[in-house]
């Protein structure tokens, strides 16, 4: 099978010691079982800000796995308009380069963002094959809970022509696939249409690492001297600082912990972002604060060592439901503390592996945080349930060879439909 994967944001294999998401863990498998594999992406990287290439280039990461990278000139900000010029010019250079192509057999596109899988739906449409959508954020809905709750009916109009091609390509799709059922069930609200039994739900996943011990012990030590305290109750966070995440009630109330003589807790905040310097402005004077800086994935495997409690803060109104963060934490076993509603919710009551606290509450935070780190045993269970949660519902072995058997099955009653035509 000849399979294109299409998405905007994900680290490539190409970008050095990255970490592997969605589309890398499942290129490996497809490869793996024999695929040809082909992944369409921009030569900007979103997450470092910077190209991979100042053109267009065709890179080979081995003999059955094919990176085209298009060009398109990069942005300072996540929202601005320099972000907006760079998907023109990414949809521009893609239809050029992509209808340059022979057709594969079955193309899997991800949203973000609906301009680029738009394109990939017309070029499936004109040589006639499958193509399978697959919500992994909800573009570009998302945009609106940057808004005051009031400012946003006001907003929506300016959403109205990707709303437009959101349902052209949903209504177009063979098939629809998501991260989570509440992502399903927007999909399927733009293709106008009821679940079919080949519209599935595969949520993220998450590839456990695993690094030699002397790596680790070197990470622990290099996280140790960057000010991380191993004698503390250690609550992590890493990914990007941006304004998805809500860090700043989690500082307001690492002060107030600080004020009244709370020193046995650290919180400890690895990455980069947008909001970076005004985080740590507003951290400035807490010993009980951390930030590291971005870190590598050997890096992400001793803090979580080290760590207690993974920090899943989203923002107020976040439209995430199944996210990436708190996977990472179960896999290692770390009682995830979100703020997240819904799905997530649900599922860490279920398996009795996280708590939740009402996002932008720094008071609620403080309570629901003092249950955890008050009760070691609690917090013991909580760790094992965790572990277990992950093996059971997010591990790489169990998600991506289902999401492999299923594209399979695609391409191949979509290839017998044709010859019986």
């Amino acid at each position: 099978m000849n399979i294109w994967l299409v998405h905007v944001g994900e680290l490539l294999p190409i970008d050095g010691d990255v970490r592997l998401f969605r589309y890398g863990i499942l290129a490996n498998m497809l490869v793996e079982r024999g695929h040809r594999v082909t992944r369409w992406a921009p030569t900007f990287i979103h997450a470092y800000k910077r190209q991979r290439s100042e053109r267009d280039a065709s890179i080979w990461v081995n003999p059955n796995y094919r990176i085209e990278l298009i060009y398109a000139k990069g942005y300072d900000r996540n929202v601005s308009l320099q972000r907006v010029r760079f998907h023109r010019q990414l949809e521009r250079g893609l239809r050029r380069r992509m209808f340059q192509e022979p057709p594969p057999d079955i193309i899997l596109a991800g949203i973000p963002t609906p301009g680029m899988c738009f394109i990939a739906l017309q070029y499936a449409q004109h040589y006639d094959v499958p193509f399978v959508i697959d919500v992994r954020d909800l573009w570009p809905d998302i945009y609106l809970t940057l808004l005051p709750k009031h400012l946003r009916p006001i907003a929506r109009p300016a959403l109205f022509f990707a709303e437009r091609t959101n349902r052209k390509l949903f209504r177009g799709a063979s098939s629809i696939i998501a991260v989570s059922e509440s992502y399903l069930k927007w999909g399927l609200r733009y293709a106008g249409r009821q679940r079919q039994s080949t519209d599935v739900v595969f949520p993220l996943g998450y590839p456990k690492p695993s690094f030699p011990k002397r790596v680790i012990e070197q990470e622990k030590r290099q996280l140790i001297g960057a000010g991380v305290d191993p004698e503390k109750t250690i609550i992590c966070f890493f990914g990007q600082f941006e304004t998805s995440y809500d860090l700043e009630t989690i500082i307001d109330g690492a002060r107030l912990l600080q004020e009244r003589g709370v020193n046995d807790v650290q919180f400890v905040f690895c990455g980069s972002g947008s909001k970076f310097k005004l985080l740590r402005k507003r951290a400035e004077g807490l010993q009980n604060v951390v930030f590291p800086g971005w870190i590598s994935a050997q890096a992400i495997s001793a803090l979580l060592q080290l760590s207690k409690i993974g920090l899943a803060p989203y923002a107020a109104g976040a439209l995430q439901s199944l996210p990436n963060k708190p996977l990472e934490y179960l896999s290692g076993g770390l009682p995830v503390l979100s703020s997240l509603t819904g799905e997530l919710q649900e599922i860490l009551e279920q398996y009795r592996a996280g708590l939740t606290y009402r996002a932008g509450d720094v008071t609620d935070f403080l309570v629901v945080l003092e249950q955890l780190v008050g009760n070691p045993n609690l917090r013991s269970q909580m760790e094992e349930n965790a572990r277990r949660l992950f093996v059971e519902q997010f591990s790489v072995e169990k998600i991506y060879p289902a999401m492999v058997d299923y594209l399979e099955q695609i391409a191949t009653s979509t290839f017998k439909s044709r010859s019986l035509a």
